[in-house]
């Protein structure tokens, strides 16, 4: 059912199979004027009928797929033809705050040469990266920030071409995350404009994949290959000092850091993988 006031923001959330569909249940998304809840659902092993209380919402809408991959699944999201003039990449167990949303479109409104928005989350109450104080440039971002997906907003005028890269993500068979480091790099090479905010879009309790699997072999792998992408003159001294700072030993973080850059370079999995026609 479609609302009948204009959309302003779509909040794209990705969701994978019924147990993702249950954390999007359980979370928090406030009913706000100019505001649509797109949910792409992935249900490659199951084929679980909308929830009831999802249909009976005029702001909600959502689509159902057989595959797998969260980027892919993200790339359905933007593909869906919404008129919206923005859009917030959404994640199933964020508790979102109305307030944002409304600063949201107010902030695009008022930067109109702005085509990213990044902007900030807490964890049980409290920052879990640095942010710097006030907004920054994101090609000037402050020291050990990194984007999350949920955190970006975009200007879906000024997304042309770029879609996040199926190659990476949860579901992708080498390279299991970075995705929203590939579609900032893509954005910036375009020359699209992106500031950091000091907006809270809401609470997410809960470790992101990069928290939940700073030790895991393929993560390190594929840190190791998207970093030849983002520092292609630097990544062997970055290789260094990151083992420093991982939970993993020292030297089996080398050799799986290596193993991913090596393998970028062979393979190339950063060339686009879908050209919006």
């Amino acid at each position: 059912m479609e609302r009948r006031e204009e959309v302003r923001l779509e909040v794209q959330v990705a969701v994978y199979g019924p147990d993702g569909m249950k954390r999007y249940l359980a979370s928090r998304h406030p009913q706000v004027e100019g505001v649509k809840w797109l949910v792409s659902w992935q249900q490659p092993a199951s084929s679980e009928p909308v929830p009831g209380e999802l249909l009976q919402r005029a702001d909600t809408e959502v689509i159902v797929f057989a595959d797998r991959g969260v980027s892919r699944n993200r790339n359905h999201g933007l593909d869906h033809g919404g008129t919206s003039d923005y859009i917030l990449i959404g994640d199933d167990d964020v508790d979102y705050s109305a307030e944002a949303l409304v600063q949201i479109i107010r902030a695009f409104d008022e930067r109109p040469d702005i085509g990213i928005l990044c902007l900030r989350y807490t964890c049980f109450g409290r920052y879990v990266k640095p942010y710097g104080e006030g907004e920054f440039d994101i090609c000037d971002s402050p020291f050990g920030w990194y984007p999350t997906s949920f955190e970006m907003a975009l200007r879906r005028s000024m997304l042309r071409e770029v879609r996040f890269n199926e190659n990476l993500s949860i579901g992708s068979p080498k390279l299991i995350c970075g995705e929203e480091d590939v579609l900032l790099h893509d954005l910036k090479r375009r020359k699209v404009k992106g500031r950091g905010l000091p907006i809270v879009v809401g609470e997410h309790n809960h470790e992101t994949t990069s928290e939940r699997l700073a030790a895991d072999p393929q993560y390190v792998f594929t840190h190791g290959a998207v970093t030849t992408l983002l520092c292609p003159w630097t990544w062997p001294l970055r290789m260094l000092l990151h083992a420093y700072r991982s939970p993993m030993p020292y030297f089996r973080y080398i050799r799986h850091t290596l193993a991913g850059s090596l393998y970028a370079y062979r393979t190339r999995p950063f060339r686009p993988t879908y050209i919006n026609k």
